[in-house]
């Protein structure tokens, strides 16, 4: 019985709550309803091989509802290092071609830390 109700707790979790859950030495500043989170700080995300674009890319799609991305947006790149060098990747949020206000996504990292936005 225990297994399932902690079964049942994890797949109830919020992705704000997944997230703190996975990365619990993060920083983390949450929207003042706690849906959503607007900064994360402090915590390891896996490196991608092929550079920092495909890593930040893979870190939203694991990790991109805890800020609030849902499957109505798309993220537009708009700022990206060259491979290997230490900086943010930048993308827009857009919804049916038009930008959201305040929406902008950055994902930095330096010495295997992440954060974003």
């Amino acid at each position: 019985m225990t297994a399932t109700a902690l079964l049942l707790s994890i797949l109830a979790a919020t992705p704000v709550e997944r997230f703190a859950r996975e990365h619990p030495g993060s920083e983390r500043i949450t929207s003042p309803d706690g849906a959503r989170l607007l900064h994360a700080s402090g915590f390891l995300s896996a490196p991608a091989a092929a550079g920092p674009v495909e890593a930040a890319r893979a870190f939203l799609a694991a990790e991109g509802a805890a800020f609030g991305v849902t499957p109505a947006q798309v993220l537009v790149l708009r700022g990206a290092p060259l491979a290997g060098s230490p900086a943010a990747v930048r993308y827009e949020r857009q919804v049916g071609g038009l930008p959201v206000f305040g929406a902008t996504w950055w994902w930095a990292w330096t010495a295997g830390t992440a954060s974003s936005p």
